[in-house]
Parts: C-alpha cells; structure tokens; sequence
C-alpha cells in the first residue's frame, strides 16, 4: 500500500506505462520476425525441408526416390547410398524428421495458392510461428520468477528488446527449417523442467508423461539438442545429489529424489535407441567427420577446435556473452564472500539462483558439445542457445540487484549505480556491433529481397505454364524447383544419379558458378543441344539466400544484389 495518492498515481501509471512497452515490443518483435517473409523463394536447406514436407503428404515419410526426382543432399563422395535406408527407402542423412512433418503442414495450407511467394509466406510462417512460440514459452516462464507485475512486466520488456537486438535468431526463426522448431522445442522442456524441478508447479505424473514426449519430439527434429538437454539434466541432477550429500543427511532419501527426477530422461532412451539404429547415427557421424576434415585438411580434433572458435566468435560479436560473464562472476564473489564474512549477510534469492544455475549448465554443456557436429559448424546448430543467455543474464542481473538491496543504504546506491553503468556499458558495446546486422534487416523488411531463384523460376513458370512435364539441370537449390515447379531435376548439388543424368538433355539448365560442381558435364548438355541464353540482373550468388552472418562464404545479403557486370549475372539456358 502506498502512502500517499500521488505515489500511488505514479506506480500505476508506470506499471501501465510498462504494460503498454511490453505489447509495442511484442508487436516490434513480430514485424521482425514475420515481415517480407515470403521473400525470396527457399533456398537449398529450406527447399530439403519442404520437399521433405511432400513427401510425407505422399508416402508418409520423406521416401528417397518417387520414380520422377530424388530427394538427396548428403554431401559424400562415392557412396551415394549414405543415408538411405534400403528397406524403406527412406532418406536419414538429416538432422532429423520432425521438420518435414511439420512442413507437411505447411504445403497442405500453400496449396490453396497458386503464386509462389504466397506459398513461400505460409510455409515459412508455420516455422516461425513455432520459433516465436519458443520465445514468448521462455518469457513466459522467466515471469515466474519476479513476483509482482510491475517487476513481471520490466522482466518481459527487458527480454523481448534483447531478443529483437539479436538479428541471427530473427533470420533463423524465419527460415522454414528445424532451426525454429529446435527453440521452440528446447524452450519448452525447460518450461517444463523449471515448473516441476524449480518451481514446484507441476506435479509429477505431468512431468513423468510430459518430459519423455517433449525429449523425444526434440530427439526427431534435431538430435544433437537431445543429447545435449540428457547431459545437461544429468549433470545438473548430479550435481544437486552432491550438494545434498554435503549439506544434509543421507536419510532424506537424495538418491531416490534423483532416480524419480531422473526417469523421465532415461524413459527416452526406449524409443530413441531404436532411431538411433534405423538413422544409422553412428556410422554416418563417422564418415561425414573424415570427409569434412579432409577436405579442410585437419582431423577431428582440428575441427573441433575450428569449431570451438567459430561460437566463441559468434557470441563475442553478436551477443551478450561478456556481461553474462561478468555477471556470473559477480553473483559467485558476492555469495563465497557473503558466507565467508557472515552466513546471514543477506538472503539469496534461491529460485532464481537454481534456475540460472539449471540454464547456464545447458548453455555450457551445449557450447562445448555442439563442435563436436562431424562438419563446419553453422549458426543454426547453436541459434537455440540465444534466448537461454538472455534468461541467465536477466535471473544473474535480478538476484545481484536484490543482493544490493539487502546492504546498508549508502552502499546499496553505490553498488546499483556502478551495476547499471556497467551494464549499459556491455548493452552499448552490443548494439554497436550489431548495428550493421540491424540496418540491413530493416532494410529488407522495408525491400523484399530477390535472389537468383526469384527470377528465373518464376520465369520458367511464366514461359512453360504448365511445368511438371520439364526437365531442368541444376547443380544447387534443385529441391526449389521440384517444389515449385513440379519438375524432374537432373544432376543436383551432389550428382546422385549423375552418369544416367548427363545422358539427359534438359529443357532448361541452371547452372551456378560460386559451387563449380560438375562443371564439365554442364558444358557437355549446353554444347550438345542449341540453347537461348537468358540472363537476369542479379548476382548469381553461392544461395538464393540464407540466414548465416558469421561465415564469408556463403552469408546472408539484406539487400538484392543487382549487377550489371555480364559475368556476375544469373543466367538460365532454355532449350530452343
């Protein structure tokens, strides 16, 4: 209760002022995510995941060959049948099937139009419907650990400004790929775990039915992020056993709390080892691992190490990793020297103390065992990682600021005002490098861009009507015009069929320059039959597009590149 009618005038304006911040932010975070999503038509990755989507539609799984095209993009030389399960002949070089089921969702809904950048919207909205689920499902949980609206309210506007700031997540959450699909998954078990571990919110039979089916949903989209939250949980678990054992007597029963918190996580191995023989894990983890650190000329320790440096890179520049540190740090002193000089200096916020604690051991955990992926790391393995920084750094922030409050009131003042001046240090520090990133995407959520794709699918569209009887040779992004134009691809990115292919005389040929892959056999099928060659004014870039920022090649383009350089321009052969 206030004591005066002016302070109370004053919290409930503020409060309502924060309410009224919090759904701008919102609404700021949505346009991000979902403006000009239909441009530019997908790009390979996302052409896999869609196709991946037919044909479910059509044979219930994503089967490898439908007598017209193959769908296929294992990069492995010489066995070709990598990733193929031979009874089924079901394709499982993937990350995991869960993303083309929920693809097949979307081409269900894109097929009530006909126009390709509409169809392209749906499906990559279904995908960040998911993603943007994730994020408001973690700040969701976050207000549960504040415990009045004003504070619940200044929590969510905190967490959703640093969430629109990070402009990699964005591009991620709007790409139809399990990348969305993997938040939203790794948002909801800890949603999940906090409640029932934490919070106490939930009841064990939910947790018992929830966790092993939360779990295994992540296992099918992307399987590195279930191993990752099995070590995590275990660790922490353990952890927590340990601390037990040190500060209370075995007589209340800490390992059978720790087998009951447990069984959840080992209830998944039931349907999940069998997966992990049908999908052939092991095996093609190996041979991918020996083929990309020859190719980068290195082993797999090197790779590891190359990989290592990539996240570190990535969070140093693109996100708050350093004032999560320092905050870390300054939370541990504070507590080690809280109980060194007087065990009831002050009172520790243990709620969010536990829950941070629980965050960081997945981030940590998930740092270093992503590298271990048997190729060049990307972005995308790790984009999940973003929105549990933010909770830890918000709960680290939160529990240091209600340290403060409990000293004298002198000292109190002192340490909040260095706290907030360092902080908005690391905040300004964080903007500043990602201004660049911020420009552009404004910049493409006010221009849509085009890629190569976007002009010539819609032009072999606009020449032929009806495609499906077309044949086209392309050396990349071949699943694009499967989907678009229902059309037999020949050759491909990784020369599946390539022998029987270059005996092929296409209708069209697309043929691009940056991946120089069968290089002769295209020169081959252009000198063989009379072609018209059209050229269009854009670059002929490595990918239609993409979301990755943090690699030179390829890396994502905010604004179209336009050229009027004969050489740098994306060209198509039409047959005459």
């Amino acid at each position: 209760m206030f004591k005066t009618s002016e302070g109370y005038f004053n919290a409930k304006t503020g409060g309502k002022l924060m309410t009224a911040l919090v759904f701008l932010l919102s609404f700021l975070l949505a346009i991000s995510i979902f403006k000009n999503i239909s441009y530019p038509l997908f790009w390979a990755d996302e052409g896999m995941t869609v196709m991946g989507g037919v044909r479910v539609l059509q044979f219930g799984y994503p089967k490898v060959h439908d007598g017209k095209n193959v769908f296929y993009d294992l990069q492995y030389p010489g066995d070709k049948s990598l990733g193929i399960d031979r009874k089924t002949d079901a394709y499982v070089g993937g990350a995991g099937w869960g993303q083309y089921y929920i693809a097949a969702l979307g081409v269900r809904l894109a097929a009530m139009s006909d126009d390709f950048f509409v169809r392209t919207g749906i499906i990559r909205t279904v995908f960040a419907a998911l993603g943007l689920a994730g994020l408001f499902g973690a700040a969701l949980l976050g207000t549960r650990f504040f415990y009045s609206g004003y504070s619940k309210t200044r929590f969510l506007a905190l967490f959703i400004l640093i969430e629109i700031l990070s402009v990699p997540l964005t591009l991620h959450l709007r790409d139809a790929r399990y990348y969305a699909v993997t938040v939203f998954l790794s948002s909801f078990i800890i949603f999940v775990y906090a409640r029932f571990r934490i919070l106490k919110e939930t009841r064990y039979p939910g947790y018992l039915v929830i966790m092993p089916v939360s779990l295994f949903f992540l296992y099918i989209t992307f399987s590195p992020a279930y191993f990752v939250f099995m070590a995590a949980i275990s660790l922490f678990e353990s952890g927590s056993l340990v601390i037990h054992l040190l500060l209370r007597s075995a007589g209340d029963g800490p390992f059978r709390h720790y087998a009951r918190n447990m069984l959840p996580c080992l209830l998944t191995l039931i349907p999940v080892y069998p997966l992990m023989l049908f999908f052939d894990v092991f095996n093609i983890s190996e041979k991918l691992s020996e083929y990309y650190a020859l190719g980068f000329k290195t082993d797999a320790a090197g790779m590891y190490l190359d990989n290592l440096s990539f996240i570190w890179g990535f969070f140093m520049s693109s996100d708050l990793v350093l004032a999560a540190i320092f905050l870390k740090a300054l939370l541990l002193t504070a507590v080690l020297t809280g109980y060194v000089s007087d065990k009831k200096a002050y009172v520790l916020d243990m709620p969010r103390v536990v829950f941070s604690a629980f965050l960081s051991t997945v981030f940590i955990v998930y740092f270093f065992a992503i590298p271990r992926i048997p190729n060049p790391l990307f972005t995308r393995y790790f984009i999940p990682l973003q929105p549990v920084l933010t909770l830890i750094i918000i709960m680290d922030a939160a529990v240091l600021f209600n340290i403060t409050s409990q000293l004298r009131s002198g000292v109190a003042v002192y340490y909040r005002k260095a706290l907030v001046i360092i902080l908005i240090a690391f905040a300004a520090f964080h903007i500043s490098n990602n201004l660049p990133f911020l420009r552009g995407h404004i910049y493409e959520l006010t221009h849509p861009y085009q890629g190569p794709l976007d002009h010539a699918i819609p032009y072999i569209r606009a020449k032929y009507g009806k495609t499906d009887g077309l044949v086209i040779a392309t050396n990349y992004e071949e699943t694009s015009f499967m989907y678009y134009l229902d059309a037999r691809t020949t050759i491909g990115f990784t020369g599946n069929n390539l022998q029987r292919d270059a005996n092929v005389r296409p209708d069209v040929i697309m043929y691009r320059k940056d991946w120089e892959n069968f290089k002769t056999v295209f020169s081959g099928l252009i000198q063989g039959s009379p072609y018209e060659e059209i050229s269009f004014p854009v670059v002929d870039y490595a990918v239609n597009n993409i979301p990755e920022l943090h690699r030179d090649f390829p890396h994502h383009w905010f604004r179209t590149q336009a050229s009027s350089d004969e050489w740098m321009k994306t060209y198509i052969f039409v047959k005459k």
